[in-house]
């Protein structure tokens, strides 16, 4: 039971390019219909596939699709000693004959029929009876519904390994009928014990952030003591886990806050430390209002974030949450949503939220409002009327 387990996969592109296309387009490691509006059929026909062995028992299928019903996706497979089929006392190559634009679908079919060994539709996980031959080769035919399509994402067809009834006493396979019948029975379980060996010998996938996903990804961040996990979507979350430990390196840290706070929210936050501000507490106005918006100990500090990243309270929790979890515990966090505009005396940062705009002249006739954006520094009479400029010398 211990000689290996040898096997096809068809997982990426270049997988299904080596094959026959016929109105299927490949889509990453996915197939699907092209046009579903052509009327042509959807087909598929696999390369050949070399055992290097003749009489070899080709034994189960394993296929990840997504199907839109009980017969969107055909699968035909075929098996042969020999590679060439025999036209008008001719032998070709079954890859030429299958590639030949002028030999219809049908014809292709009628000629491969004698080695055709079984046809299924949709089919996820299903043993290959009777299909015995050095060579092998597949059909899928794709039936649309609609606008959508049915896809395939992942086929795995293994070789037959020594049957479990050869581990049994004689006389069980001295019957023939009877010993079909047992290889077959067999044949379930030795297929679930040959699943979760192989499990268990790639149980090393599991731990790669980069090939997991859902609740195994999930289980990895909580090996890793990593807080709120239903905070951050997939990707957030992977690199969490393949960055845990230089997070954890300098967690506490402005650069780990600025960090984690930029990850879920698409863009770097600005940090206020309030040893910052000592140079403008000079004076007691000044330090008033510094102290009013960003406190008045050492052990607090204010994130600002721009009001376009925290869309609804949900957000503005979240983000506190994140803080919380990276600050030092001793240390008071200030989460301000920076405003488009300016507010004297609150949240107000040159080139951040404050910006000049062009020049509007606003007539004071008892009908019109000013901008509030606007700042008036001198008034001057035009045509009898009073204009509003500001001048190059106004300060702000």
């Amino acid at each position: 039971m211990k000689n290996s387990t040898k096997y096809f996969v068809f997982n990426k592109e270049a997988d299904y390019r080596k094959g026959i296309l016929q109105n299927i387009s490949v889509d990453g490691a996915a197939i699907k219909i092209e046009d579903l509006d052509s009327g042509k059929p959807s087909v598929f026909y696999s390369r050949v596939l070399d055992s290097l062995e003749r009489g070899t028992l080709w034994h189960r299928i394993l296929i990840r699709s997504k199907s839109l019903g009980d017969a969107s996706i055909k699968f035909t497979f075929y098996a042969s000693d020999s590679r060439t089929v025999a036209i008008d006392h001719v032998n070709l190559d079954i890859e030429e004959l299958l590639n030949q634009e002028e030999v219809s679908q049908e014809e292709k079919e009628r000629i491969l029929q004698p080695l055709e060994t079984g046809w299924v539709f949709n089919p996820e996980d299903m043993l290959l009876r009777g299909a015995k031959g050095r060579f092998f080769w597949f059909k899928l035919e794709l039936f649309g519904m609609g606008d959508e399509s049915p896809e395939i994402h992942h086929i795995k067809i293994y070789l037959q390994k020594e049957n479990w009834i050869s581990y049994l006493p004689e006389i069980y396979q001295e019957d023939k009928k009877s010993k079909n019948f047992l290889e077959r029975y067999l044949s379930i379980f030795q297929s679930i014990y040959e699943e979760m060996e192989e499990k268990i010998n790639n149980i090393a996938e599991s731990f790669e952030p980069d090939l997991v996903s859902g609740e195994l990804l999930e289980w990895l961040a909580e090996w890793l003591a990593i807080d709120d996990i239903y905070v951050w979507n997939e990707t957030q979350l992977r690199f969490l886990v393949k960055n845990s430990i230089r997070f954890y390196k300098y967690r506490g840290t402005r650069q780990c806050i600025s960090d984690m706070v930029e990850l879920y929210i698409g863009q770097k936050p600005y940090i206020i430390e309030n040893y910052q501000l000592e140079s403008y507490l000079e004076n007691d106005s000044s330090a008033n209002l510094l102290h009013g918006l960003y406190g008045d100990t050492n052990y607090q500090f204010t994130v600002i974030v721009p009001e376009n990243c925290v869309p609804t309270t949900k957000e503005y929790k979240t983000i506190l949450k994140i803080i919380s979890s990276a600050k030092p515990a001793h240390v008071e966090a200030n989460l301000v949503v920076l405003k488009p505009y300016i507010f004297l005396d609150k949240y107000s940062y040159l080139g951040m939220n404050s910006v000049l705009g062009q020049y509007r002249p606003a007539n004071l006739d008892g009908f019109t409002a000013l901008p509030f954006s606007s700042i008036a520094e001198k008034n001057i009479l035009q045509d009898n009327s009073l204009t509003w400029n500001v001048e190059k010398e106004s300060e702000t």
